[in-house]
C-alpha cells in the first residue's frame, strides 16, 4: 500500500514538473496552436480590412515580451507596403502598425532616411575626406511634420511622402538633411572647427551629397583611459549648409558658438 501511494506521488510530481517546463515553454516560444490561431486571424483580417490590396503574410513569430505573436504582412514587390499586426495566445489582433507604417508613410520615411544614413557613413569612414578624429558622426533626415528639429521652409513632410517612390536624395538632404558631428582634436578653438566644418562641407559635395544644416562640438581628444578631458569645447547648433563658405567664415562660427548654449 505504501508503495502504492509513492508511486502515485511520483506520478504527480512528473506531471506538476512537465506541467510546469510546458508553461515555461510556452511562455517564452509559444506553442503551435496559438501560432495557428494568430496567423488565421491575421488572415480575416486582412480579408475584412485590407480586401484587393494585395497583403500576404511574411512571418510569424512569438514575442515573450508581450505574451503573444507578431504578424508581418506585405505586399509582394513593394518597399514600403508592409505593417506588423499584434495577437494574443488565443488569435485576437489587439493592436496594429498599419496607420503609421503606411497610411502615415512611416516605412516610406524610414527607407529614405536610412539610405541618407548609409550615403553619409562611407564620407565619415573615408580618412582621405574626413582627416579628423570623428568620435560621433551621422546623417539624418528630419522631416517638417514628425520632428521639432529646425527645417526650411521648404522641407518634405512625411504626410505628402509616396510609397514606393523614389527620391532624389540631394533634393531631400537640401531642405531636410541634419549633420550631427562629435569632433576630437588637439587644437580646439573657433578657427579649428570653421576649418573642420569646411572639410565637411567639402567632402559632402565631393560625394554629391548635401545637408540642410549640421551640429558640430569639438573637444580635446580622451586620455589613456577612455575619459573626456574636464575643459571647454567649442559648439555650433543648427549651423546652415548655405553658411559654409570661406569668406567671413570664422565670424559666423564665433557668433554661432556664443549662442551654442542658449
Amino acid at each position: 500500500m505504501k508503495k502504492k501511494i509513492l508511486k502515485i506521488l511520483a506520478f504527480v510530481l512528473a506531471l506538476c514538473l512537465l506541467g510546469g517546463v510546458c508553461f515555461i515553454a510556452n511562455s517564452l516560444v509559444g506553442n503551435p496552436v496559438s501560432k495557428a490561431l494568430a496567423k488565421r486571424s491575421v488572415q480575416m483580417y486582412l480579408e475584412q480590412h485590407h480586401e484587393g490590396e494585395n497583403y500576404e503574410i511574411v512571418s510569424n513569430n512569438y514575442d515573450f515580451k508581450i505574451g503573444g505573436y507578431y504578424v508581418k504582412a506585405a505586399v509582394a514587390d513593394s518597399l514600403d507596403k508592409n505593417f506588423v499586426l499584434y495577437a494574443d495566445f488565443f488569435g485576437n489582433i489587439f493592436h496594429t502598425t498599419y496607420e503609421n507604417d503606411v497610411l502615415l508613410h512611416g516605412n516610406t520615411a524610414e527607407r529614405l532616411s536610412r539610405a541618407y544614413m548609409q550615403s553619409f557613413d562611407a564620407m565619415f569612414q573615408n580618412d582621405e575626406l574626413i582627416p579628423f578624429y570623428t568620435h560621433l558622426g551621422f546623417a539624418s533626415l528630419a522631416f517638417a511634420d514628425t520632428c521639432d528639429t529646425q527645417n526650411a521652409p521648404s522641407a518634405f513632410r512625411q504626410e505628402d511622402l509616396q510609397a514606393d517612390e523614389n527620391y532624389d536624395l540631394r533634393e531631400l538632404g537640401a531642405t531636410t538633411g541634419h549633420l550631427y558631428l562629435n569632433v576630437h582634436d588637439e587644437t580646439v578653438s573657433v578657427e579649428r572647427l570653421s576649418e573642420i566644418l569646411l572639410a565637411v562641407k567639402k567632402a559632402a559635395d565631393s560625394m554629391g551629397l548635401t545637408f540642410y544644416d549640421v551640429d558640430c562640438s569639438l573637444n580635446l581628444p580622451f586620455d589613456e583611459q577612455g575619459y573626456a578631458p574636464d575643459s571647454d569645447g567649442v559648439a555650433v547648433y543648427s549651423f546652415l549648409y548655405s553658411d559654409i563658405y570661406e569668406e567671413g567664415m570664422i565670424d559666423r562660427v564665433r557668433i554661432a558658438s556664443e549662442h551654442a548654449y542658449d
